[in-house]
């Protein structure tokens, strides 16, 4: 079950910031000052073959694979988005549905709605 993080780092002139976590899901999601959901990205299949579908009102619906950016045992480097085509939709959609059972109503329903435009625009 998706949980909020408490103690979001907020940076100054965005959007507020919260974070929901489980084992197999992060989700972040940015609203404006009156509630509004401005953003989200939601981070899937961790911690495997993690991918992040992002959404800004303002600019649209990405879809990538997260790069761990530590192959080597003696690097650490920081995570990255690259380019990658393949969404699973429904599978995404199911999963989140029944992680985001703890989350409030009207959020989850919102996400779902656009995991569900997202694949119709595929």
């Amino acid at each position: 079950m998706l949980k909020e993080v408490e103690a979001v780092k907020q940076e100054p002139g965005e959007d507020f910031r919260r974070w929901f976590r489980d084992e197999c899901f992060d989700l972040y999601v940015w609203t404006n000052q009156a509630g509004t959901v401005t953003g989200f990205q939601l981070c899937y299949d961790k911690p495997g073959d993690e991918h992040a579908l992002t959404w800004f009102h303002d600019k649209g619906f990405f879809h990538h694979r997260i790069d761990p950016g530590d192959q080597a045992p003696n690097k650490n480097r920081t995570p990255t988005l690259v380019q990658d085509g393949i969404f699973q939709g429904d599978d995404v959609e199911r999963r989140f549905a029944e992680s985001s059972k703890a989350l409030d109503v009207g959020l989850a329903n919102f996400i779902i709605k656009k995991l569900t435009e997202y694949q119709a625009s595929l």
